[in-house]
């Protein structure tokens, strides 16, 4: 099997589990967060702690990754940078039938676990329970 087809099939295995869409959905909301905060000049991470009733290291853990991304966090987060948040849904097959839209929003972080299991398959299984999370 090829580096390729192998990892196409950790994916799809990924693709079925919560986990990997949860952790999808978490991604999508950081990035859109991370412009709006680009585009507000660059916010401070004090000033959106300030905002949220919480401190600078737990705004900057969110930030970098960390963190529990709740739905109420979010919303403290978006309220903080003057947004709110919109929840819609959308067709899985639409998601998935390109195999590079899902790469692409995997983060860098998992994809380096992806390929380190590949490279060794005895990490496969633990590689699929934490694809995409940071």
């Amino acid at each position: 099997m090829t580096l390729a087809e192998r990892f196409s099939v950790l994916l799809e295995q990924a693709q079925a589990s919560m986990a990997y869409w949860r952790d999808i959905a978490v991604t999508d909301f950081s990035r859109e967060l991370q412009a709006k905060i680009k585009k507000q000049g660059g916010l401070s991470h004090a000033y959106i702690a300030q905002r949220m009733g919480t401190s600078r290291p737990y705004v900057t853990k969110l930030l970098n990754g960390g963190g529990n991304f709740t739905l109420e966090t979010m919303v403290k987060l978006a309220m903080a940078v003057g947004s709110v948040v919109r929840i819609r849904l959308e067709d899985r097959e639409d998601d998935v039938s390109d195999t590079e839209a899902p790469l692409a929003k995997i983060s860098s972080i998992a994809q380096h676990r992806a390929m380190r299991a590949i490279a060794s398959p005895e990490g496969a299984g633990d590689t699929v329970a934490t694809l995409g999370r940071r």
